[in-house]
């Protein structure tokens, strides 16, 4: 099944560069796990943690290492988590989804 869209939980970043589009990767056929990826440009250390600090204000638990949340999408519950990073200078934040 595939899903394009975003769970609203997700939000963007406030700040930085989209590089490309969201990426959303099935990695079963049964629509049991997901990856949805993100990659900014121009977003400092502080912009980071201020991304992070509004996701927590939305609900999310965690830290700048490992976000938490079950989220509804498309109808089902997932347990989610972001983990940001830093790689050639851009921040990527990858937010893996099971079904519950």
């Amino acid at each position: 099944m595939a899903r394009r869209s975003v769970p609203s939980d997700i939000v963007p970043p406030e700040k930085g560069t989209l590089i490309g589009e969201v990426q959303i990767f099935g990695l079963d056929d049964d629509g049991i796990q997901y990856v949805i990826r993100y990659d900014y440009d121009g977003l400092t250390d502080a912009d980071v943690s201020d991304y992070v600090a509004k996701l927590i204000e939305r609900g999310w638990s965690g830290d700048e290492y490992q976000l938490y949340k079950d989220v509804e999408w498309n109808g089902d519950l997932y347990e989610a988590w972001i983990e940001p990073w830093y790689d050639e200078g851009a921040w990527s934040f990858n937010c893996n989804l099971f079904r519950k």
